[in-house]
């Protein structure tokens, strides 16, 4: 069994829980991007940290509610291993918001689908992990796409 946004997948339904997972992925971004381009337009992007707080604020409770509705048991890791990741995805949030007010939204889209070429290289490098060739692939072809976009 798979969860899905409080949806219960049976494990034989893969196409059905690859379906609504990319469908999400498409509908959650195109209201990421229309968010970003009203932020933009009304001129609250200006304002990044403010805009960084409440993308975070949103993530805690967001956070807090799937954990109640997966009825999740205690947390793995440590204090200081979630003040680290929360400290780089602020970072991450605020410097991307800050980029908002001189780049369009594709253009900001496109940089934040390029993540998978740092995540790979960090993967390889520090933790050592090797990838399979289709996954090289995968990623020549989204550099590819990105610099002929």
């Amino acid at each position: 069994m798979v969860q899905v946004l409080g949806l219960t997948i049976p494990d034989e339904k893969s196409s059905l829980c690859f379906l609504v997972c990319t469908g999400g992925i498409f509908f959650f971004y195109l209201l990421h991007s229309y968010s970003l381009e009203w932020l933009k337009n009304a001129q609250i992007l200006q304002y990044g940290w403010f805009v960084t707080l409440v993308q975070c604020g949103i993530y805690v409770i967001l956070s807090k509610v799937d954990r109640e509705l997966r009825r999740a048991g205690p947390r793995k890791g440590t204090v200081m291993d979630y003040a680290k990741i929360g400290f780089l995805q602020v970072a991450s949030l605020s410097l991307g918001n800050f980029s908002a007010q001189y780049l369009n939204v594709p253009t900001q889209m496109m940089f934040k689908s390029s993540k998978l070429i740092p995540v790979m290289l960090v993967n390889e490098m520090y933790f050592h992990r090797r990838h399979d060739a289709l996954k090289y692939i995968a990623a020549f072809f989204l550099v590819s796409g990105l610099v002929l976009f």
